[in-house]
């Protein structure tokens, strides 16, 4: 092998060695927890933000069955909003036809 070959396997190494770093540090900020605190970060910086926050968290540390509760009923709303129901489906038919029960 020449030295020229030698020298740009050696610029290859290190390409992939940098990459390998830039990629690695990519994952870690992309990973849930880690965009999660840094929003958090953000809005705890704003005068606004850190008041909203500070609250939020006084609650659900006193009051956890209660989010909890809250937190399930919206999440049941939201699904029952978002998914189509049988009786829409059914006002569309047209009366005349009789569809089997299920």
């Amino acid at each position: 092998m020449t030295a020229v070959a030698r020298d740009l396997e050696r610029d290859v190494e290190a390409s992939r060695a940098r990459l390998d770093g830039t990629l690695d540090r990519l994952q870690a900020r992309l990973n849930p927890s880690a965009i999660v605190e840094e929003v958090v970060g953000t809005a705890r910086r704003s005068e606004a933000g850190a008041a909203f926050y500070d609250g939020a968290l006084h609650v659900v540390r006193h009051n956890p069955l209660s989010v909890f509760l809250i937190a399930e009923g919206v999440m049941l709303l939201l699904r029952q909003v978002t998914r189509p129901s049988a009786g829409v489906y059914r006002a569309d038919r047209d009366p005349d036809v009789r569809m089997p029960l299920q």
